[in-house]
């Protein structure tokens, strides 16, 4: 059962990483035409160079600290894809304004 467990989480959490990933790398290709690539890719080694030592040093600090980036990532990709801005405009007239 733990071995089921962990393999089914550790297969989610990395899908739902590179994914992310994969998103990010597509919008700063198609913002920058492909210019930000290299920046976007040492940002994700440094990230993942920290990430590795924070788990080796202290594994429950780094544990929280990817159930908090997955959180965070998975409420943004639902605001994205649900709370779309409506196109119209709200213009308020007040009662008092007089036309004319």
């Amino acid at each position: 059962m733990q071995w089921t467990l962990a393999l089914i989480a550790g297969g989610g959490t990395a899908g739902l990483t590179k994914g992310l990933m994969n998103t990010l790398r597509i919008s700063s290709t198609g913002i920058s035409g492909g210019l930000t690539n290299p920046v976007v890719s040492t940002i994700e080694l440094l990230m993942a160079i920290g990430l590795s030592v924070l788990a080796l040093a202290l594994p429950v600090v780094a544990g929280m600290s990817v159930i908090g980036f997955l959180i965070i990532a998975i409420q943004r990709i639902w605001n994205f894809f649900f709370n779309k801005p409506s196109s119209q405009t709200h213009e308020t007239v007040s009662p008092s304004r007089e036309l004319g």
